[in-house]
């Protein structure tokens, strides 16, 4: 019998260990990109960040991510998942369909 060894993509992208991820490092810890991993993410959904201008940190205080409609916090409260973005980001995050949570 063979050993089959999984890549950590393929173990990512089995989605249980992908949505524990965020809770157990968060985003400011010493690993990066668990909010928002380009190597999970698929040509779309990296065309779309790119399009809305998405960034790990805004630089207006005023509008990140935990206070925007889109977005919905994650257990680590670091990291959440939008809508718009259809996956994680950090909640110190922005993009340019940012909206006041009502």
């Amino acid at each position: 019998m063979t050993k089959q060894t999984l890549t950590r993509r393929q173990l990512l992208r089995h989605g249980s260990v992908f949505a524990a991820m965020p809770a157990l490092y968060g985003c400011d810890s010493a690993v990066t990109g668990l909010c928002s991993d380009p190597d999970l993410m698929s040509r779309g959904e990296e065309h779309m960040r790119k399009t809305l201008r998405y960034t790990e940190r805004s630089d207006n205080a005023g509008q990140t991510c935990n206070s925007c409609q889109f977005f919905s916090a994650g257990a680590d409260r670091l990291c959440g998942d939008c809508q718009i973005l259809n996956g994680w980001v950090s909640e110190q995050g922005y993009c340019t369909s940012w909206a006041l949570r009502a």
